[in-house]
């Protein structure tokens, strides 16, 4: 089948009721097709897929199924350019209609202390930076972010990113999240020193130096214009610090 997206002016005019429409958020089935009367409100787009993979549900307990979804959108979407997938309407249109039950389960307006605030980073795509809080478009960036060629190993660094929420948000709140080449160095060495016995996760106060010593050292050197090797190093010099603290 064909991928759909809602066409602009569908889009804004979603957008522009979020604050008339926050009951509606808080509904059990899709409201869409009776918020436009019926109207013609999706465009079609060239790209094809099967189906529309299953994402976990949370299970009330913890659980999220951060790596598991991501996995499943990124791989029935990875087809995806990142210009494609930086697009509010196809996103948008995801969260209102195909995956609403999801996003209810995962990203619920009850108890919010701003709704139309937590719709709008949630449920739309305000800018570049709200790609990885957006309730799916976060999915698919994760894994475009980390996946590997190695069919052997494709997540691996995906789960390294997920393994905690602090890391996540952490690494995805940077500039340089969607630097593929850096990111996936960052992880390689944290996983590096995992193995020898520093864990970066624990206490999460440690990861969040060591994004803060990068993030840093990016404001003097570009850090697209580095290697692997000064990456290393980077996460290498935190690393002994931590050691010796």
């Amino acid at each position: 089948m064909h991928v759909q997206y809602l066409k602009y002016g569908a889009l804004s005019e979603l957008r522009h009721s979020i604050s008339t429409n926050i009951k509606k958020y808080e509904e059990e089935k899709s409201w869409l097709d009776s918020f436009f009367n019926h109207r013609d409100y999706l465009a079609e787009s060239r790209l094809e897929i099967e189906s529309w993979p299953d994402l976990a549900l949370p299970d009330g307990k913890g659980e999220l199924y951060e790596l598991e979804n991501t996995i499943r959108l990124h791989e029935a979407l990875k087809q995806l350019t990142p210009s494609q997938a930086s697009d509010e309407r196809l996103w948008t249109w995801l969260a209102h209609g195909p995956y609403w039950t999801y996003m209810r389960r995962r990203w619920p307006v009850e108890g919010q202390s701003r709704p139309p605030t937590y719709i709008l980073e949630h449920y739309f795509v305000a800018d570049a930076r709200s790609l990885v809080r957006h309730g799916l478009a976060r999915l698919w960036w994760f894994g475009h972010a980390t996946a590997m060629v190695d069919e052997a190993h494709v997540y691996d660094l995906t789960a390294a990113l997920l393994k905690t929420t602090d890391a996540r948000q952490s690494l995805m709140e940077r500039t340089y999240w969607r630097n593929h080449r850096i990111l996936a160095a960052i992880l390689r060495r944290v996983r590096y020193w995992e193995s020898h016995g520093l864990d970066f996760y624990v206490p999460r106060e440690r990861f969040r130096r060591l994004c803060k010593s990068i993030n840093l050292f990016g404001g003097t050197l570009l850090l697209d214009a580095v290697d692997e090797n000064v990456v290393n190093m980077l996460v290498d010099g935190v690393a002994q610090s931590e050691i010796n603290a």
